[in-house]
């Protein structure tokens, strides 16, 4: 496959973007890839190689500074990416050319360090060294992540898109009765017309365990607590059977606006959704049966697909994003009745995140019991990595 300069230019621009100025990489990206003059070819290059580089970044410099490049140049970066993914650079002047045998041999090295292989933050590995499954885990994270949709089982039987499936070709398997679907490659999802009509939402088969694990009540009050776009939230709706109330909250009016759309789409009668801004909680005192807080997080357990969050986050951000979550916890509490469960929830594989907190708000909150948890591994059966706690609040 051969590479244009402009496209390279185009790429060196975005890493920019992304490393140096810290910008979010979907958002440059989608930036990088808009123009009407780009075929559907050049923009999967474009984007595939900016998430690439991103994603093993400091494996990449390593790799040029070990070939005798600069580590620090985003050209000598790129010129091995290339040669890993036998793209042709053309014969571009003063080009950092690399003998594609030499480069092979440095992938056999014993003695290249796991963070660097993996293209980990030192901090983070310092942190997490101490599982004996690190290794795997980091791995895992720097290898291309799987998509899976979830049955919209309101719209449609899991027999109904599988059928479909075969007949486009897409390629799939079934992962469990509950309608979450593991796809074999990238298909332009969003405009496929089943999609569209709402049989089906992308959603990662972790993230869908997590309304799984919660087992919402039909015609029970639900409050999630951290809504986002809506895709657990939906997938409640459809466990209620459509039955009961749901009522979603985010700090974000384009999150809620997103989640409302995707809601009618869906075919979700049962779901009022509200920015912060819009209500007061005391008003919902022990109104819930059940809680959802899916709480902001750094991120940990989807480096794998939000590329760009290992090199953002901080010891400092990960300190601040714990107290957010604390916060969260300390605002559900008093809503939930007594009897009834909350379940916290991340994308987090850090300690910090998920057993600490469980364990310091237990501590702080007697009446709350600890019913069950779970931590779901990226390295396990190939989704994103979750934990999630299940704790019952006592009728004393």
């Amino acid at each position: 496959m051969r590479i244009r300069w402009s496209h390279i230019l185009q790429i060196t621009r975005a890493l920019e973007a992304i490393m140096q100025e810290g910008r979010y990489a979907d958002a440059v990206v989608k930036e990088h890839i808009k123009s009407p003059k780009m075929g559907s070819k050049d923009r999967r290059l474009v984007a595939t190689s900016i998430y690439d580089i991103v994603k093993n970044y400091r494996f990449y410099s390593w790799l040029a500074e070990q070939s005798g490049g600069d580590p620090k140049s985003l050209m000598h970066i790129q010129s091995v990416y290339y040669c890993l993914s036998g793209i042709d650079a053309g014969h571009i002047e003063n080009w950092f050319i690399i003998d594609p045998e030499e480069l092979s041999e440095l992938l056999t090295q014993s003695d290249i360090s796991p963070q660097v292989r993996y293209s980990m933050p030192d901090w983070i590995h310092e942190k997490m060294k101490h599982l004996e499954q690190w290794s795997e885990v980091m791995k895992t994270l720097a290898e291309q992540a799987p998509v899976f949709i979830r049955v919209n089982l309101l719209r449609a039987e899991v027999e109904d898109v599988t059928k479909y499936f075969t007949k486009v070709g897409y390629k799939y398997e079934v992962c469990n009765e509950a309608g979450c679907i593991k796809l074999f490659d990238k298909y332009n999802l969003l405009q496929d017309p089943m999609y569209l009509d709402g049989k089906f939402e992308i959603q990662d088969g972790g993230s869908q365990e997590i309304s799984l694990f919660m087992a919402p009540t039909p015609g029970a009050i639900v409050f999630d607590m951290c809504a986002g776009g809506g895709g657990k939230t939906l997938h409640l709706a459809v466990l209620m059977q459509n039955k009961g109330r749901i009522i979603a909250f985010d700090t974000s009016q384009d999150a809620i606006r997103s989640l409302l759309g995707r809601k009618e789409r869906a075919g979700v009668k049962i779901v009022d959704a509200h920015t912060y801004e819009q209500i007061n909680l005391d008003h919902y005192d022990s109104l819930a049966d059940q809680i959802l807080c899916d709480v902001p997080c750094s991120g940990s357990g989807v480096f794998r697909r939000e590329v760009d969050k290992k090199w953002k986050l901080t010891q400092l951000g990960l300190a601040q994003l714990t107290e957010v979550q604390r916060e969260i916890l300390e605002n559900a509490a008093p809503i939930l009745k007594p009897g009834g469960e909350l379940v916290y929830a991340t994308c987090s594989i850090f300690p910090d995140e998920n057993e600490t907190q469980i364990n310091q708000f237990l501590a702080a909150h007697p009446k709350f019991t600890l019913l069950e948890a779970k931590t779901i591994w990226p390295q396990s059966g190939g989704t994103d990595g979750f934990y999630m706690a299940k704790l019952k609040k006592t009728t004393a």
